[in-house]
């Protein structure tokens, strides 16, 4: 009893202590991929893939802008896999 009540005290009084365990950067990445936080990686391969087809530069060769525009969503894509 004693060390259970010492350990809810603990973290109930720690302003550290989170129950999420997911960093605001993590989540960003989950946003990018387009997929719920905590996506199994499957579902996340299988996003990231779908989101680098849709936004492959190389579709865009006729316009420098949405080229451009693509590349940096591409660049975050690869970042956030």
């Amino acid at each position: 009893y004693e060390r259970h009540r010492n350990y809810s005290k603990t973290a109930n009084e720690s302003s550290s202590y989170t129950s999420d365990p997911f960093s605001a950067q993590e989540k960003k990445y989950y946003t990018v991929l387009e997929v719920p936080v905590g996506t199994p990686f499957p579902e996340i391969k299988a996003s990231y893939k779908t989101l680098v087809k849709r936004y492959h530069p190389d579709k865009f060769d006729n316009d420098p802008e949405k080229r451009q525009a693509a590349e940096k969503v591409t660049k975050q894509l690869n970042e956030a896999f």
